[in-house]
């Protein structure tokens, strides 16, 4: 493999993100710029190479799965490397469900998932978020409701509404993702969305929809009629 001292300047990470840009960075040389550094032995390219090729596999999804713990188990990765790297990963995955600067149309299932598949897609519990809505449609709070186990999350109906409220919200959508990577919702997702959907009609608070988020895919309810909103 190359080593630093081998590679031209032009084609050093560093040097080439300063000259190129960023994006002409393969991952690998991504990495490599964030660990700083490689040990005895091992430059921070192979270094880079060897967390690649243990944890991601040609899938970068990958990443935003990774847990400072899994990245001890590459040789020459201690406990700081692991933290940075991780920081980053992090740093990125925020980004990429930055709120819009102006409110997004979450009566439209793609938008939503747009929003939240960076977020969701690779957590390895299911993770369940009431999205409150103005009288355009347009988001204003996603409030996580709970955080559950491999296969399942309960949301609490009662402290869902308090928030609706709270945030006078006029609709709400509602969202969560299955760890397993299929987004086919479950009897229980069509059970507790009708639980959702019958509160909402008692307080004049539709549940516009119910969206599933899986690796890389999601399932509408509403568009697959699995429930029946009010409005």
């Amino acid at each position: 493999m190359a080593r630093i001292c081998d590679l031209t300047e032009a084609e050093r990470p560093r040097e080439k993100l300063l000259t190129q840009g960023p994006e002409q960075l393969t991952e690998v040389e991504l990495i490599a710029l964030i660990l700083k550094s490689g040990i005895p032995g091992q430059s921070v390219i192979e270094l880079a190479r060897a967390v690649e090729d243990q944890w991601i596999g040609g899938d970068p999804s990958r990443y935003g799965s990774l847990h400072w713990r899994d990245l001890l188990t590459v040789k020459g990765i201690g406990v700081s490397k692991a933290a940075t790297l991780c920081a980053a990963i992090e740093l990125g995955k925020r980004l990429a469900q930055r709120k819009p600067q102006t409110r997004s149309d979450f009566s439209d299932p793609e938008a939503v998932a747009r929003y939240f598949l960076p977020q969701l897609r690779d957590l390895p519990q299911e993770v369940f978020y009431c999205c409150y809505l103005n009288t355009k449609n347009g988001l204003l709070a996603a409030v996580e409701q709970s955080r559950g186990s491999l296969d399942q999350s309960v949301a609490d109906v009662r402290l869902a509404m308090k928030d609706a409220i709270r945030w006078n919200a006029a609709a709400m959508i509602l969202v969560h993702n299955h760890p397993s990577g299929d987004p086919t919702p479950s009897g229980a997702d069509i059970t507790l969305t009708e639980r959702f959907n019958a509160a909402g009609e008692v307080l004049n608070i539709p549940v516009l929809d119910h969206v599933v988020i899986g690796a890389g895919t999601f399932v509408s309810l509403r568009r697959e009629h699995l429930f029946r909103p009010s409005v």
